[in-house]
């Protein structure tokens, strides 16, 4: 069965496929709207972070010069590709020890270009890669017996590894852990590979699309929706509520220029919701659209619905 419904801003399609997969897209092209909220209602996106622990790392030698913390955390996964690598120390460093021949970004034997600096008190030392890392690569951090606190001390030397995440843009270090569940990753992961060749899309063909990044303002506004949509047992793009897409993603306060949705029940996983959109032209256009930059997703589950499982992805670009 195949339905279309149309209007004058927003086209809507919903696709009922004989694996019980429902999808329904729409698109808000070029729309230019003050990004305010109808009703005053406020997303919060998260609560407060409790601090951070630090992370010791032993050295190879005794020394009373002593990693107190440093990040990526050693044998971390999943990390930025626009992050930094920030070691903090128990003594102050002596600058003229600060340097690439004793503390080195190493990827596959060879040295990563990076720039070294550290904070006003000497303990903090961070080293700020010239390039984004590239994505699914092992990173070595090593810090050699050269490095001396002020005092003279001579440090251990230690070397650690950490593992970037794959293709999700210029999506920071600070999105991930606030926002970003495993699933959200292989979704947003999903899409840039989608976008990464030229598909076709019904009958239009799309070149391939520079990746997109996660905004943790798009993934409350898709979330609130997929609970929405699990909740009262429906697909649509209007809310139990009478909120529309463009309204959700305001009242994220996310200021957008325009915003795309595809949202879809009854597929069980990221790879088998991702096939379903890209058979299907209008859901495909999104996820191919290169005017869009930012991405945000959500999921969520209820035994007692007619699908069990709701997806909702949010594409927008900032105004």
């Amino acid at each position: 069965m195949f339905r279309v419904y149309t209007g004058s801003a927003t086209n809507l399609s919903m696709v009922i496929l004989a694996t019980t997969l429902v999808t329904v897209w729409a698109l808000v092209a070029g729309c230019r709207i003050q990004a305010t909220s109808d009703d005053g209602l406020i997303v919060r996106i998260g609560e407060p972070k409790e601090p951070e622990e630090d992370h010791p790392l032993p050295a190879e030698t005794v020394s009373d010069l002593q990693v107190v913390d440093h990040r990526p955390v050693a044998g971390s996964v999943n990390q930025s590709l626009v992050g930094t690598v920030s070691v903090r120390f128990n003594q102050a460093l002596m600058p003229s020890t600060v340097n690439p021949d004793n503390v080195r970004l190493m990827l596959a034997n060879a040295p990563v270009s990076v720039t070294l600096s550290h904070d006003p008190d000497g303990h903090t030392l961070t080293l700020t890669p010239a390039v984004a890392l590239q994505p699914r690569k092992t990173y070595a951090v090593q810090l050699t017996h050269g490095l001396m606190s002020q005092e003279g001390e001579a440090y251990g030397g230690v070397a650690w590894t950490f593992d970037t995440a794959g293709p999700i843009g210029v999506t920071t270090q600070a999105t991930i852990e606030q926002c970003m569940s495993a699933t959200d990753l292989a979704m947003l992961v999903a899409v840039n590979n989608a976008r990464s060749e030229a598909r076709q899309c019904g009958a239009m063909t799309k070149p391939a699309a520079p990746n997109l990044s996660y905004r943790c303002e798009l993934d409350a506004a898709a979330q609130r929706h997929a609970n929405d949509m699990a909740a009262i047992d429906f697909v649509s793009h209007t809310s139990s509520d009478g909120s529309t897409l463009a309204m959700r993603i305001s009242d994220a306060n996310y200021a957008w220029q325009s915003v795309g949705e595809n949202v879809a029940a009854g597929s069980p996983t990221v790879a088998a919701v991702m096939t379903g959109w890209l058979q299907s032209a209008g859901h495909c256009d999104n996820v191919m659209n290169s005017g869009y930059t930012h991405f945000g997703q959500g999921r969520a589950t209820s035994p007692q619905s007619t699908f069990g499982v709701y997806w909702a992805q949010n594409f927008a670009s900032p105004r």
